[in-house]
């Protein structure tokens, strides 16, 4: 899955405008109830556009988030 900001929101020196999401975190997505997964996907979002993102007061949503913020920085240093 491939998430693209359309708008260019993101900072352009700073930030790209797309990452992928593998199909690992993908499912983490899909197996998490509905709350969880969209306080998951805006922190992500959020990361990724340069918009920042607080944590949550879950600690297995942060502990998600670790997951795909390392995916996304690794994603975006190979394409540097």
């Amino acid at each position: 899955m491939v998430i693209q900001d359309q708008q260019g929101t993101g900072d352009v020196g700073d930030m790209k405008d797309s990452f992928e999401i593998s199909d690992t975190l993908a499912e983490l997505i899909i197996n998490l109830p509905a709350d969880y997964a969209g306080e998951l996907i805006k922190m992500v979002v959020g990361y990724a556009f340069g918009e920042g993102c607080n944590n949550s007061d879950s600690p297995a949503i942060n502990a998600m988030f670790s997951m795909f913020k390392m995916e996304i920085d690794k994603q975006w240093q190979r394409h540097s």
